[in-house]
């Protein structure tokens, strides 16, 4: 009797501990599964629903706070160019889906917004993506030294962009780009620099090994952008700085001539990039960002056809075939339907955000997006202000993901959404708390 007395006091104790720190484990659990991205919407979904009822309180007291409304602002200046492009999409279908699941990612917004209000929650949160981009690192150094890993398919790709396990891909310049500027800003919140300065120099070589180059605009990015912010926080003066920068650049020549050589798909990428340096033009542009200039030229044909609404939220691939011409054939092929039947479809986005909102959603959404970044730009620039270095960590995580001048990510699908919305909720509950973490002159 008292062993089931004992066993029961232990599952209470197991359960209040996990309700009590639900969100770091759901948040833990979604990074922890991105590799096989279709588990990642259990822990969302979760999230969501949780949102759903923080909503539904709000409602019931009458009072909704003003992080919840810039909330749905935002959803708003996404949502409606959406709504509206569905008239002339060319898959109905999907633009549907797309209108119909985005206020659920509003929610798991919400429920992050509420749930990050315990500070002692948010720090488990960043424990937890330590944790978890120190084991993406050990499966990287082990794609490195073993090239019949588990992990990855060999060649170009055997670098912790695909996971072969998962049967999909982890797109892991992508989240380290995002990675990056959070956990360094984290530190240079506890007054660590040096440990800050090492993780950038760990990270962005771990970034750079990716292969991905939307990843290292983005890397690049977040360390110019952390050293001017701290250069004016701390004082450090003009020669200070430029010399601090002068020390990174040279670090970063140094890291991406001779490391990025070891590695057949970086060092592919390596060599493309700098010829088109040595001799820029639209062919060794090409050649350097994998056939980006012509999807590009295609994507700004199809905002300028559809002015006004676009050819559907999601639906870019769908309609690409329509817009091809003079070398973009090569990005059409057969996409089997779960009805048997084969569709001819073209590059599955612009791999670039801007374009893909104004291809997909006409002005209306490229205004919408330029209205999130208003907002957002606003409040980067309060938390710096507060010297609240931890919030201004997750506003760097977000403009490090959707830079408007990246190369690669797209802004209508699943996933980016999802990525966009986790974001949000950190920036407003921050911005709403005007918690201060001051950063004392050096």
């Amino acid at each position: 009797m008292k062993l089931k007395v004992t066993s029961l006091s232990l599952y209470s104790k197991i359960g209040r501990s996990i309700i009590k720190n639900e969100m770091p484990i759901l948040i833990f659990i979604f990074f922890m599964v991105l590799p096989y991205r279709n588990l990642i919407w259990y822990p969302l979904f979760i999230m969501s629903i949780r949102g759903m009822l923080f909503v539904v309180s709000d409602l019931k007291s009458g009072v909704i706070p003003i992080g919840i409304k810039n909330i749905f602002y935002i959803s708003l200046l996404i949502w409606v160019p959406a709504l509206l492009s569905i008239f002339d999409s060319y898959s109905f279908e999907r633009t549907l889906k797309y209108v119909l699941t985005l206020p659920l990612f509003s929610f798991v917004s919400v429920y992050i917004f509420y749930r990050s209000q315990d500070q002692v929650q948010v720090h488990r949160v960043l424990y937890g993506l330590l944790v978890t981009v120190a084991f993406w690192f050990i499966t990287v150094l082990w794609q490195l030294f073993d090239p019949d890993n588990p992990f990855s398919p060999a060649g170009s790709h055997n670098q912790g962009i695909f996971m072969r396990t998962a049967g999909g891909s982890l797109m892991l310049g992508v989240i380290l780009g995002s990675m990056l500027p959070l956990i360094s800003s984290y530190f240079i919140s506890k007054g660590r620099y040096w440990v800050a300065g090492f993780t950038v120099i760990v990270m962005g070589v771990f970034l750079y090994y990716t292969g991905t180059r939307s990843g290292w605009l983005s890397g690049a990015f977040s360390v110019a952008v952390i050293l001017i912010l701290l250069s004016i926080k701390i004082k450090w003066g003009v020669m200070k700085t430029l010399t601090s920068g002068i020390i990174i650049l040279a670090l970063g020549a140094i890291i991406f001539i001779s490391v990025g050589q070891l590695v057949p798909g970086t060092a592919t990428r390596v060599t493309k990039t700098l010829e088109f340096f040595k001799a820029p033009s639209f062919e060794t542009f090409e050649a350097a960002s994998s056939g980006r200039g012509l999807i590009w030229r295609d994507a700004i044909e199809m905002g300028r056809s559809n002015m006004l609404n676009g050819v559907g939220a999601d639906a870019f691939r769908v309609a690409h075939p329509n817009y091809v011409h003079d070398g973009s054939e090569y990005w059409l092929y057969e996409w089997p339907q779960k009805d048997g039947s084969t569709l001819l479809i073209g590059a599955s986005h612009p791999h670039q955000i801007l374009l893909d909102s104004f291809a997909s959603s006409g002005i209306l959404g490229l205004l919408g997006l330029i209205g999130v970044y208003a907002i957002v730009f606003q409040k980067t620039v309060s938390l710096f202000r507060l010297g609240n270095w931890l919030g201004l960590g997750f506003a760097l995580a977000f403009w490090s993901g959707f830079l408007p001048f990246n190369t690669h990510n797209n802004f209508y699908g699943g996933w980016m959404t999802a990525w966009l919305f986790f974001w949000i909720g950190f920036i407003f509950s921050f911005y709403n708390r005007k918690l201060t973490s001051k950063i004392s002159p050096a």
